[in-house]
């Protein structure tokens, strides 16, 4: 689970900025909303409002270049392009197998002398820990800061001439070889773990292959996707994967989204010849015959129902696209559930103010807030608002704030001008 996202000149984010998942112990309302596990209370969901071009699609890309640094796949830093500086700083705390940790780097893509990029230049994992009363205190696992000429790993792990050494083209837990090294082993899979348990997907472009596993190979996850689809569309009274001869084809048995740009159009095509939903005992192609928004519900199912059974985090951009706003709110309340106790996560963005719910749905501290100006980006909480719980509870006054621009800067289009004649006044 994240505990919190930090960044700082990436792409539109050009100063430092923090998106917290901790829940805060002065909201008593909806505590079910919250995880709690060795002292860490960790929200279950959290929602990004914000306007077109706001920086919430920009908020879910850097989750995940956090996710692809450890995993070693990220292909590019963008920084700001406001900014004369190539160093992109990300971090992420999270909690995962009873322990929690903090990490943090910098990545420069300023040439050297050479021509080659300059890399990770700086690069620190804590271990965090909940001691007394809410005291949280961190044990520092390794550091590496190329400007300052500071290397150390716990305990001697790896010696610092050693360090000095590696590469920079690669993180410290994919460039120390487990082999001679086996202090860096516990805290790659530790590292690893949390990463593959992150999610990222657009609404707008939900790849089905998560979902055609799960039905074509009956995985444990088959059932529960079904049972989602069918209650998320009153008309449909059953949903499966029909297998013809000499027109299946084998989707695998595992899911590797590294992959899924290249196959999206295979499994698009493969999703219209086999799944099927039945209407009034009826079995129709699900993909010609449902709206566009079943259709989403689909490739949403597997990794909804996969990180509720899993304890993974899911996180959404656009969320809300193309589904009745009872249905998202549906599936936050289920994140949310007090049944929810694996750990399982949903982080979305979205344009829905029927989310600004604090009564029923969410807590002040899991709506946040993004927007900018022409000076800087803003990205924080309904609580960071000091409203009271009872104000923040009235959801007819919180949506007046919103759409009078009270909580944040909101788009204000005047589009007359384009319908008048230019002699009109």
């Amino acid at each position: 689970m994240i505990l919190s996202v930090r960044i700082n000149n990436f792409m539109v984010f050009s100063a430092d900025a923090e998106l917290s998942l901790c829940a805060e112990d002065k909201t008593e309302k909806l505590s079910d909303n919250v995880f709690k596990s060795d002292g860490f209370r960790i929200l279950k969901s959290a929602c990004v409002l914000g306007g077109n071009n706001s920086g919430k699609t920009c908020l879910v890309k850097a989750i995940k270049c956090i996710r692809d640094v450890i995993l070693d796949t990220a292909k590019s830093f963008p920084s700001n392009i406001f900014s004369d500086s190539k160093i992109v700083s990300l971090g992420v705390s999270f909690y995962k197998c009873g322990r929690a940790f903090s990490y943090d780097f910098r990545y420069d893509s300023a040439r050297d002398q050479r021509g080659n990029k300059k890399g990770f230049v700086y690069e620190c994992l804590k271990e965090l820990r909940m001691e007394g009363d809410a005291n949280q205190t961190e044990e520092e696992i390794f550091l590496i800061d190329v400007e300052r000429g500071t290397y150390r790993f716990k305990d001697d792990g790896i010696p610092e001439e050693i360090m000095k050494g590696f590469s920079l083209k690669h993180t410290l837990i994919q460039e120390a070889r487990v082999e001679t090294y086996v202090a860096v082993s516990e805290y790659r899979d530790i590292l690893t773990a949390f990463a593959n348990d992150l999610d990222i997907i657009d609404s707008n472009c939900v790849s089905f292959k998560k979902t055609l596993v799960a039905l074509r190979n009956d995985t444990p996850l088959k059932e529960k996707v079904v049972e989602l689809i069918k209650m998320a569309d009153l008309d449909i009274e059953d949903f499966d994967y029909v297998k013809f001869k000499n027109k299946d084809i084998d989707v695998g048995d595992g899911y590797d989204d590294s992959e899924e740009d290249e196959d999206d159009l295979k499994y698009l095509e493969l999703a219209r010849d086999h799944f099927y939903s039945v209407h009034r005992g009826k079995p129709v192609p699900s993909l010609t015959f449902d709206s566009v928004g079943t259709g989403k519900i689909v490739a949403l199912a597997s990794y909804i129902v996969d990180a509720l059974q899993s304890g993974k985090t899911l996180i959404i951009d656009e969320f809300d696209s193309g589904l009745h706003f009872t249905l998202t709110s549906a599936l936050v309340l289920l994140f949310n559930n007090v049944a929810n106790n694996k750990g399982g996560q949903l982080v979305f963005c979205t344009h829905d103010m029927t989310f600004l719910d604090c009564e029923h749905i969410f807590r002040p501290d899991q709506i946040w807030f993004i927007c900018r100006d022409e000076k800087k980006e803003y990205l924080y909480s309904l609580s960071d608002l000091c409203f009271s719980e009872d104000d923040a509870s009235n959801e007819s006054a919180l949506l007046d704030k919103y759409r009078h621009g009270r909580l944040g800067i909101i788009p204000n289009p005047n589009f007359i001008p384009l319908i008048l004649d230019g002699d009109d006044t």
